[in-house]
């Protein structure tokens, strides 16, 4: 009943809101019970990846931390996988 009435489209705008042209997301996962919600994805490099995370610190996200991340060396262009946690405030 707690996950009807949680803003869904309020935090995924949030995330897209976040993600620009250097950013592509592999996967969300919200958690409704635990208020949070896990990101998988792909940065051109570390400094957008870090971009992004910073960019997530804001409403509705909170407490957006970079969890992992891993150059991708098979690839040419050396992308960093990463994957990153927040909380979300889902207000009342």
């Amino acid at each position: 009943i707690g996950a009807i009435r949680i803003d869904w489209e309020r935090l995924y705008r949030g995330i897209d809101e976040a993600t620009t042209e250097n950013i592509s997301l592999l996967a969300i996962r919200p958690n409704a019970a635990g208020k949070s919600v896990q990101i998988s994805g792909e940065a051109r490099d570390m400094k957008a990846a870090l971009a992004f995370v910073e960019a997530l610190r804001r409403e509705p996200l909170d407490n957006a931390a970079l969890l992992s991340h891993q150059l991708k060396q098979n690839d040419p262009q050396r992308p960093i996988i990463f994957e990153i946690s927040a909380t979300w405030l889902t207000g009342s």
